[in-house]
């Protein structure tokens, strides 16, 4: 982003300023402040809201130790679906 504030500072003070490289760099400025935005706030998500619960697992199931960082944890766990299974239930049999 710094790249791209400097671009736009040389282009606007030239003595006849760019105006066609201002507007396009203008955009992909504010492409990558949203987007920029988007990775703090889901950061940030991540850190607040993992609970008690999912700290734990994210200990003991070894998620780190495997490559998993915190965030993609989460990740992995929003499109997760939980379900409680009865003593006994098959996941998968052999040759079933």
């Amino acid at each position: 982003m710094g790249g791209i504030s400097l671009s736009m500072l040389f282009q606007y003070y030239r003595p006849q300023p760019l105006s066609i490289p201002l507007r396009w760099n203008s955009l992909f400025l504010a492409v990558n402040v949203i987007m920029v935005t988007q990775l703090y706030l889901e950061r940030k998500e991540a850190e607040e809201f993992m609970g008690e619960e999912l700290e734990d697992l994210f200990t003991v199931g070894l998620f780190e130790k495997r490559g998993f960082g915190r965030l993609e944890f989460w990740r992995l766990f929003r499109m997760a679906r939980r379900e409680e299974l009865e003593s006994g239930f098959y996941i998968k049999r052999v040759g079933i």
